[in-house]
C-alpha cells in the first residue's frame, strides 16, 4: 500500500495522536466512542484490539465494563455468529471512566 502524501509536520502529529489513543485505551473507556450509539461487548472488544493492536481478556473488560457504571443494556440483541448478542449503550450525561491499573493484554 503506498503512502500517502501528508504535508508539512501532519505525519508526525497523526503518529503521536496514535500513541495516545493506544496508551489510553490501556487505563480508559475512551474507545466506546468509536462506536456506534449501540454496540456489543464483542464489537468493544475488536474496537480496543485495533487500537492496541493486542489481544485483550473478555474478562478483565467485563470487570471494567461493569467499575465504570458507563453503560445500560439495551433491549436489543444483534446476531453474533451462533448466538444472539446483548447491544449495550452509554448512560445519558456519563463521563470518561479512568482506572488505576492498565488493562490486562
Amino acid at each position: 500500500m503506498p503512502k500517502l502524501l501528508i504535508a508539512f509536520d501532519h505525519r508526525h502529529i497523526i503518529e503521536i495522536a496514535r500513541q495516545r489513543l493506544q496508551q489510553k485505551t490501556l487505563y480508559s473507556m475512551i474507545p466506546v466512542f468509536c462506536l456506534p450509539e449501540k454496540f456489543s461487548i464483542g464489537q468493544l472488544i475488536k474496537v480496543i484490539e485495533a487500537i492496541i493492536e493486542k489481544p485483550i481478556q473478555r474478562k478483565s473488560l467485563m470487570r471494567r465494563i461493569e467499575a465504570s457504571e458507563m453503560f445500560e443494556i439495551s433491549n436489543e440483541k444483534i446476531s453474533s455468529g451462533g448466538r444472539l448478542a446483548q447491544l449495550y449503550a452509554l448512560k445519558p450525561g456519563v463521563d470518561i471512566v479512568n482506572f488505576e491499573r492498565n488493562l490486562s493484554v
